[in-house]
């Protein structure tokens, strides 16, 4: 009797998982961008995504680590259990895995463009790279911690680096866009009716 009830309900979970795993494959390679301000707006909201995901990771990380550290002991992440102040070192490890992730990913997406694959860095597998930085999030709980205090420390080294890079972009961003306003100013002012034909 019991070989009645088992084999359908067998064969049905073999048949679901499978439509279960095409389908999730499906969703992870799906969505594909076109142009190539749809990709830097994808790499924004990845950003994005990455920051308000440490932000809620590493807010009271105890809570939610407490019981799988009791099971796991002293592997990656559960030796803040030791620290001092277990409730800082849970914050800043969880905020430094979830930045390395996305670190990892960006690394990731900058050798596939430089190995010939632009197109596909940029364009491709857009809720993979979601799903991706999650996944890595996860892992790195299992590493080690004095691999994300080195992290950490070098980012906070290389995050000057950084801010002149970027403060260098948005002046360069600034002068294009006043250059661009002034220009079509002028000619609005030309084209005007009655204006002389030239700037006052």
């Amino acid at each position: 009797m019991g070989a009645l009830i088992s084999a359908p309900i067998s064969a049905g979970a073999t048949c679901l998982g499978g439509c279960g795993a095409i389908l999730c494959g499906k969703c992870l390679e799906s969505g594909t961008i076109s142009s190539n301000k749809a990709a830097h707006i994808l790499l924004l909201w990845l950003q994005v995504f990455a920051a308000v995901l440490s932000l809620l990771a590493s807010t009271n990380p105890e809570h939610w680590l407490g019981a799988p550290c009791e099971q796991l002991g002293t592997v990656g992440v559960c030796v803040c259990h030791l620290d001092s102040d277990p409730a800082t070192c849970f914050s800043s490890q969880v905020a430094y895995r979830v930045t390395a992730a996305v670190v990892a990913l960006f690394v990731l997406l900058v050798l596939l463009a430089c190995s010939g694959c632009v197109q596909g860095a940029a364009k491709s597998y857009v809720v993979l790279r979601f799903f991706v930085v999650l996944l890595l999030g996860f892992v790195f709980l299992f590493v080690p911690n004095s691999v994300f205090d080195v992290f950490g420390e070098v980012a906070g080294a290389t995050s000057a680096i950084f801010l002149g890079a970027q403060a260098v972009l948005v002046i360069d961003l600034a002068y294009t866009w006043n250059e661009s306003w002034y220009t079509k100013a002028v000619m609005a002012r030309r084209a005007r009716p009655g204006s002389g034909g030239g700037p006052t």
